[in-house]
């Protein structure tokens, strides 16, 4: 997977099996081409035995003209997730385009930030 990502893009394993990427400066239409790339890149792969690995991914940036809020776009990137896993798994979903942007103090102040919520759809023992 790290080959399919960018050299400042950062990826965090959340526990268990699942996974974070962070992708800076990319708004949702890039980081769902991400989110392709990885999916078609384990889909592509198969373990010993001939075991064929499928993942779901959750993707959610922010507007360029909107304060980042972490948390606001991981929930979101996280639903996706949930939502692909509920649609059968195997597939990369996105937020919902209309979501409301972030309104309090600053955060962090950045040009777009995505993130991509990423777990395989079955554990592997």
């Amino acid at each position: 997977m790290r080959k399919r990502l960018r050299a400042f893009d950062l990826a965090y394993r959340l526990g268990g099996d699942e996974l974070l990427i962070l992708v800076p400066g990319a708004d949702l239409k890039v980081a769902e081409a991400v989110g392709q790339s990885l999916h078609e890149a384990v889909s592509s792969e198969t373990l010993g035995g001939g075991v064929r690995v499928t993942m779901s991914c959750g993707v959610s940036a922010s507007r360029r003209d909107e304060i980042f809020d972490f948390d606001a776009v991981f929930r979101s990137a996280d639903a996706a997730l949930y939502e692909a896993k509920h649609c059968g798994g195997d597939r990369v979903r996105s937020d919902a385009p209309d979501r409301t942007p972030f309104i309090g103090p600053p955060r962090v102040r950045v040009r777009g930030w995505s993130v991509l919520s990423i777990a395989p759809d079955r554990h592997l023992a």
